[in-house]
C-alpha cells in the first residue's frame, strides 16, 4: 500500500464568502494533485450543502478517483486565526467529500468570531494518503543491484568516464 504525506494551505478572500452567505453554494479550492490515480482539493459550504444543514458551515477534503480502488486518508484541518482543529479518518471509495461542520453560519460569520480574520479565511489540511493501484503501473526506471566492492576491485579508478542510464530498456547516452 502506497503512503504519501500531502499539505495544503487555502486562503480565501471575505467577500467570497459574504457572497455565499445565504445560499448553499460552494467554494472549491483549485485541484491539487501530482498523484495520477486521483485529484484532491478543499471545499466549503459557508451555509451547508443541503437544506438539511443549512445553517451550518462545512469544510471538507473532495477527492475525485481515476485509477484507484480506495484511497484512505488521515488528515486535519486547521483553522489557527479561531484555534480549530479536527482530525479525520476517512475511506474514499468514490468521488465524494469527507469534511466537519466547524461552526454555525451565524457563529461563522460573526464580529466576535476569529474564522474570517484581517479580510480573510485561511485554511490548513495535511496528513496522508493511503492506496493500492488499481493496475500495476510500470516504474519508468529499472533498479539496479549495486555492488561497492566491485567497483574498488575494478583497476579502472577513472570516474570521469561516461556514464549510460537505462529508462524502460532505452538508453539514455548523455554523459552525468
Amino acid at each position: 500500500m502506497l503512503r504519501i504525506p500531502f499539505g495544503v494551505e487555502w486562503t480565501i478572500p471575505a467577500y467570497s464568502l459574504f457572497e455565499l452567505k445565504n445560499t448553499i453554494n460552494c467554494l472549491l479550492s483549485t485541484s491539487i494533485s501530482n498523484i495520477p490515480e486521483f485529484e484532491y482539493y478543499l471545499s466549503i459550504f459557508p451555509n451547508g450543502f443541503n437544506e438539511k444543514s443549512r445553517g451550518k458551515t462545512w469544510i471538507g477534503l473532495q477527492l475525485t478517483l481515476k485509477d484507484v480502488k480506495q484511497v484512505k486518508a488521515d488528515y486535519k484541518i486547521i483553522i489557527e486565526s479561531e484555534t480549530y482543529s479536527v482530525e479525520k479518518h476517512v475511506i474514499y471509495e468514490e468521488s465524494t467529500g469527507s469534511g466537519e461542520f466547524i461552526a454555525g453560519t451565524g457563529q461563522f460569520f460573526s464580529k466576535g468570531s476569529d474564522f474570517i480574520s484581517y479580510g480573510k479565511l485561511t485554511i490548513k489540511v495535511h496528513g496522508f494518503f493511503k492506496f493500492e493501484r488499481k493496475t500495476n503501473i510500470p516504474i519508468g526506471v529499472k533498479e539496479l543491484e549495486f555492488k561497492s566492492n566491485k567497483l574498488w576491485k575494478n583497476d579502472d579508478k577513472d570516474f570521469t568516464r561516461k556514464r549510460y542510464i537505462f529508462v524502460e530498456n532505452k538508453e539514455i547516452k548523455d554523459k552525468i
